[in-house]
């Protein structure tokens, strides 16, 4: 058996990596997480290795054009879900105008109609990835060939009660470089509070939330990076248990109770990524 890399303590070549594809007008009207897999992974899958896992995520044929390829890796889409829907019967308080005093109805969101919360879709997701990212937490035995380093891993849960969307990880020693670079003047990462944003209100159909409910915070030049989105203290935190300068460290969530704030945190750590991706050098 080779020698296990630790995450927060050593370089690692990549493994996987997610990233994130907003909605781009006239093209792809579905907001995209990605999860990429490098091939030579394939003996982590159940019998069929990735193929399986791939037709159950992945877009229709035709589409695959705008999405960023990397050699060696394998992209699995998750398109995200509308959650909020229809039933068909007219709003009551605006009687279906979908307007009231000559603006939107707050109550229907100038739908006029009563919508519904259906989080099966979302559910299916969230349940899938509970059983890749497990797969994929901690470095492979064998390195790969890959020339990138892996920045972050991320770990999630699934379970139809509060609580059931969680999500923790860490933060590779590169990123938090990064990261520590840009918090020495206390730095706000906009990629991160524009993906939430964008995820959230597809998902949810919202009209009227404010930018304030989607922030992503560097505090300092630890790169302790705070990250909040819709709920009741909903976010992720640095865990510094440990932590020494020069290291990577790991994160945890906070009252992330659902998949729909789950896949939502999931979309900024992909932005985030997809930034320092584009950034770091080594």
């Amino acid at each position: 058996m080779g020698h296990i890399k630790m995450l927060r303590r050593e370089n690692v070549p990549c493994w996987s990596e997610f990233s994130w594809v907003p909605v781009i007008p006239f093209r792809r009207k579905t907001p995209t997480i990605i999860l990429r897999v490098h091939k030579n992974l394939q003996s982590l899958f159940p019998a069929g290795g990735i193929a399986p896992v791939q037709e159950e995520f992945d877009f229709r044929q035709g589409e695959e054009s705008l999405i960023r390829t990397v050699q060696g890796f394998i992209n699995l889409l998750i398109p995200l879900p509308k959650v909020k829907k229809p039933t068909g019967l007219p709003c009551k308080e605006c009687e279906g105008a979908g307007q009231r005093d000559e603006m939107d109805c707050l109550y229907c969101e100038g739908e006029g109609q009563v919508m519904e919360l259906d989080l099966t879709e979302v559910n299916r997701i969230s349940e899938k990835l509970a059983l890749l990212t497990r797969l994929l937490r901690y470095p492979p035995e064998q390195d790969t060939p890959s020339d990138l380093p892996q920045l972050l891993v991320v770990e999630t849960m699934f379970r139809e009660d509060m609580g059931g969307g969680s999500l923790w990880g860490e933060y590779s020693v590169p990123l938090v470089n990064w990261l520590g670079i840009l918090g020495w003047e206390r730095a706000e990462i906009p990629e991160m509070a524009e993906a939430m944003k964008v995820a959230y209100t597809h998902m949810m159909g919202s009209k009227f939330l404010s930018d304030s409910n989607f922030w992503a915070v560097v505090e300092n030049n630890k790169g302790w990076l705070n990250v909040s989105c819709p709920g009741s203290g909903c976010g992720l935190h640095p865990n510094s248990h440990g932590w020494d300068y020069g290291e990577g460290y790991e994160f945890s969530c906070h009252n992330v109770d659902n998949s729909l704030q789950q896949l939502t945190l999931l979309a900024g750590l992909a932005a985030l990524h997809d930034r320092a991706r584009h950034e770091i050098r080594l």
